[in-house]
């Protein structure tokens, strides 16, 4: 099964945080995130991320305990 990804501003909006919040707590580690897209050159992943749908579920369980 594939799991949906989710855009920052979605992710932002379910867990009632700003999409600055989100980015923080990608940096922190609290929330995994992904690159869906990666530069040619061998360099570092880049591109839009996107947050698994799994990952938001698991915030709001956690938020709802």
């Amino acid at each position: 099964m594939v799991e949906r990804l989710l855009k920052l501003s979605t992710v932002a909006e379910r867990l009632d945080v700003s999409v600055s919040t989100v980015r923080r707590l990608i940096t922190a580690g609290h929330i995994h995130a992904v690159h869906v897209d990666y530069v040619r050159n061998g360099n570092a992943p880049s591109g839009p991320l996107r947050v698994p749908e799994s990952e938001v579920e698991r915030l709001t369980e956690r938020q709802a305990a």
